[in-house]
């Protein structure tokens, strides 16, 4: 009963908090307070070697990230380690460069540059998809920080349609998830739903005879 009551103040607290409609932008500086932001310089990365787990300590890992530490590639906001979804002496991998947040956020932003195209970027809570943007990309524009707020979700994805599908991304920023204040009612209702189920389940009280009633 216990673990009912924990699944449902839980799931009555992100139901209230993915409520909102996500907001999308673009600029140069990212989110205006994130809370953490990853650079990848807490690692040392060989070029081209793949990266999983490295940041896991910092709350996200990886899948199809390959690590690009080339100081002589300049882009905008994109400087010393960087990840990307290809090695360097193999073209661009065909998967979704994809992070995993242990997480959940609700807010993120990222340097992204690209071949000149459009990028996908895709968030997911577990395996519902929350919100999807398509945006032009490229390696020259400063105004190339990704990101959303007003949504929760604990994993990205991103690809790129351009002549060579690469991407190259860097200094991730990112906010931690927090019930709004609607979801304090839907917490406050099944917290009363939970309660009733306990009292209905609790045995009668004996009668003065020792017996137990029916």
């Amino acid at each position: 009963m216990k673990h009912l009551g924990n699944t449902l103040l839980v799931s009555a607290a992100w139901l209230a908090a993915s409520s909102a409609q996500a907001a999308w932008f673009s600029n140069s500086t990212g989110l205006a307070n994130p809370q953490q932001t990853i650079t990848f310089e807490s690692a040392s990365l060989g070029g081209n070697q793949p990266v999983t787990t490295e940041f896991a300590l910092l709350g996200v890992t990886f899948s199809t990230a390959f690590a690009n530490p080339d100081p002589s590639e300049t882009y905008p906001h994109i400087t010393g380690n960087r990840l990307g979804n290809f090695r360097a002496a193999a073209g661009a991998q065909s998967g979704l460069f994809t992070a995993r947040f242990s997480s959940n956020l609700s807010q993120v932003a990222f340097a992204l540059v690209s071949a000149p195209g459009t990028s996908t970027v895709t968030a997911w809570l577990n395996n519902t998809l929350v919100e999807s943007v398509t945006l032009p990309t490229s390696a020259t524009d400063v105004n190339n920080f990704f990101g959303f707020h007003d949504v929760v979700f604990n994993r990205l994805t991103v690809s790129v349609n351009s002549f060579d599908h690469a991407l190259l991304i860097d200094n991730l920023q990112t906010v931690n998830a927090v019930p709004e204040p609607a979801s304090w009612a839907l917490l406050l209702a099944g917290a009363v739903c939970v309660g009733r189920v306990v009292r209905r389940r609790r045995p009668a009280p004996a009668r003065a005879d020792g017996h137990w009633p029916g």
